[in-house]
């Protein structure tokens, strides 16, 4: 046994450890020609087609006594998602995702999902070198997401990837027989490529655009970025930062508090504008926002004995003969006022 997997290894000295090379650039071939990525991205790969390419094949040559399991792949990927942050020149950072793109098609490999030992090293040469003999068409690849979390996404991968793992290991000797399945586990490879890229890229834009702000709009576009991204989380702190350094900005407080409101978390944006408020007592557009976000607590705590409407009614009182009357005429007369 130990004389036919040094053979198999000598013949694919840089094949054996993940999937094959022709498996690897099917895989980003695919993702390239999709054309699914973001359009200055699409540029920098297909402009820098063989440092992508030479960066695919590199994890093998880095790692030619490893095989790719998932704990690898797992660190591999958060280190060259963290390195790309920096990376501003095109040929690097095409490379650096040809790299990233090898490792995270491995963890769509289902007999590699943990460490490979003893015999299982035949079997896994012999499934990944027959994967390469066979001509799969590519169809059903799907747009590609932002990452927000990469541990959930290496759950997600591994909850999905395992499932397959009896099927494949018991027909390594007769591929036809789980071609469809191996076909869909490439897709998988594809489709998490493009996303990982995606994710890769606008981590790269958003990291220069957070080096550049300095004014209450700039934290406003990063915050409103984040929230395309389906980062809510990092919005609020990046308004919350933006306020400490900029802390007579109304537009900063009032963006915050509306975010607050939006989740439902009006009892939060209640904070804001009582904090702005304390500045600028006669702020007439806070208030308003400040009676908005009152009612907004009434209705979610409909048993607090009319609590907030209370003090809903007191702000827009306030507003009565300003720029807001007949807002506030409408307001007040809908709550009984």
């Amino acid at each position: 046994m130990f004389i036919i997997i040094f053979f198999l290894v000598f013949l694919f000295p840089f094949n054996s450890f993940s999937w094959d090379n022709a498996t690897h650039r099917l895989i980003v071939n695919s993702a390239i020609t999709s054309k699914l990525l973001q359009k200055d991205l699409q540029k920098i790969l297909d402009e820098n087609k063989s440092e992508l390419l030479s960066g695919v094949i590199a994890s093998d040559k880095e790692d030619i006594y490893k095989f790719h399991d998932e704990q690898i792949c797992k660190i591999n990927i958060k280190e060259i998602m963290e390195k790309l942050l920096t990376k501003t020149d095109s040929k690097e950072i095409a490379y650096e995702l040809g790299r990233i793109s090898g490792y995270i098609s491995d963890m769509n490999e289902p007999l590699k999902l943990e460490k490979v030992e003893g015999e299982q090293f035949y079997t896994v040469v012999k499934y990944e070198i027959g994967v390469a003999k066979q001509n799969f068409e590519i169809t059903g690849l799907s747009a590609p997401v932002y990452i927000a979390s990469l541990d959930d996404y290496f759950s997600q991968v591994s909850l999905r990837t395992g499932k397959y793992y009896d099927e494949i290991i018991g027909s390594v000797d007769n591929i036809e027989v789980v071609k469809d399945t191996t076909r869909e586990l490439i897709v998988n490879s594809i489709n998490d490529t493009l996303s990982i890229w995606w994710t890769a890229y606008e981590n790269i834009l958003l990291n220069e655009l957070e080096s550049t702000v300095v004014f209450s709009d700039d934290f406003i576009n990063v915050s409103d970025k984040y929230l395309s991204l389906g980062q809510k989380e990092k919005a609020r702190q990046f308004l919350i930062t933006g306020i400490r350094r900029n802390p007579e900005s109304v537009i900063l407080y009032k963006k915050l508090g509306r975010f607050y409101v939006k989740n439902d978390l009006s009892g939060f944006a209640v904070d804001v504008y009582l904090a702005w408020l304390e500045r600028k007592p006669d702020d007439f557009e806070i208030c308003r926002e400040l009676a908005l976000a009152y009612e907004s607590m009434q209705e979610s705590a409909p048993l607090t004995f009319g609590k907030y409407e209370k003090k809903a009614i007191e702000q827009w009182e306030k507003l009565l003969n300003t720029a807001y009357d007949d807002e506030a005429k409408t307001h007040l007369k809908a709550l009984g006022e």
